[in-house]
């Protein structure tokens, strides 16, 4: 715990965000990881949000900016949506390589359950500050 509040500390500027790794010390196997999984982000902010609610503020955040605002059948993008998997294609060789197997665009939308997810973490945070 200690360790995830020193990591937290002062996150809400900016907000947390995949944490690329060099290039000289990135292992081949590493990059499948290197991305921001909005799904499994916010199930760690519901699992740690009551010693942590900076972690849910910030996740919440940075999942807002990239929120849909367009339809895009590449990327499965609605207005509103929450993207399901966040990677960087200029940093990112299996960014490029999705995109060009399987045409996906970046971030990517596809998952039902990550725009829900997002709802109950803000209920959470908003029932903390005190509202109804």
């Amino acid at each position: 715990m200690r360790q995830l509040r020193r990591l937290t500390h002062g996150l809400a500027d900016p907000p947390i965000a995949a944490l690329p790794l060099d290039d000289a010390e990135a292992r081949p196997e590493l990059r499948l990881f290197e991305a921001l999984f909005a799904r499994d982000a916010l199930r760690a902010c519901l699992a740690v949000e009551p010693w942590l609610p900076t972690l849910a503020l910030s996740t919440l955040v940075r999942l807002a900016e990239v929120q849909g605002v367009a339809h895009d059948a590449a990327r499965e993008e609605e207005p509103g949506r929450i993207p399901h998997e966040i990677r960087d294609p200029r940093r990112d060789p299996v960014a490029r390589e999705l995109t060009e197997r399987s045409g996906w665009g970046w971030p990517y939308f596809g998952a039902v359950d990550t725009t829900p997810l997002f709802v109950v973490v803000l209920l959470r945070l908003y029932r903390r500050a005190g509202g109804p």
